[in-house]
């Protein structure tokens, strides 16, 4: 009988530790989508000022899930939730709980080249001039926005709005 209830107490801490081991880890999800839309910042001349990365990170599951995305961001803020990811190595790792199907909004700002070159020309009556000009006279003026594709990009989904 002291045999038993000496062994009670360990199966239970066994069962107990055993248990919470296995709760903790986060297992893969069963399907991930990823949707990136980059939004760039330009300045008068067309250079880049600024581009933001806004990604989409929908997934199915259920319990504790990692999920974990790829990409050189920096200031990487949530937009849809209280998680924080584990940065490191140009990996973004998300931990979440998920009960069915989850999304997480995230952005971050990236230093990499757009895959178009831009360049804007302003006119002032019909004659290129500077953009310093344009908006200080009263003159009919139009800009003319050139974008060209590099030989190597590989995808076409562009959306431009100037």
């Amino acid at each position: 009988m002291n045999a038993v209830k000496a062994t009670i107490p360990v199966l239970t801490a066994a069962t107990l530790l055993l248990s919470s081991a296995t709760g903790t880890y986060a297992a893969a999800p069963d399907q991930v989508v990823d949707r990136e839309t980059v939004y760039t910042l330009l300045n008068s001349d067309g250079t880049v000022k600024k581009s933001i990365v806004v990604d989409w990170l929908y997934f199915k599951g259920n319990g504790n899930v990692t999920v974990t995305d790829y990409g050189p961001l920096q200031h990487i803020r949530n937009i849809s939730g209280l998680e924080k990811p584990v940065v490191q190595n140009g990996q973004i790792i998300w931990d979440a709980e998920v009960k069915g199907e989850r999304s997480i909004y995230y952005s971050g700002e990236t230093s990499q080249p757009l895959p178009v070159d831009v360049s804007i020309n302003y006119y002032l009556n019909g004659e290129k001039s500077g953009c310093s000009l344009i908006g200080r006279e009263k003159w009919h003026s139009k800009n003319r926005d050139n974008v060209e594709e590099p030989a190597e990009t590989k995808e076409k989904h562009f959306l431009f709005r100037l």
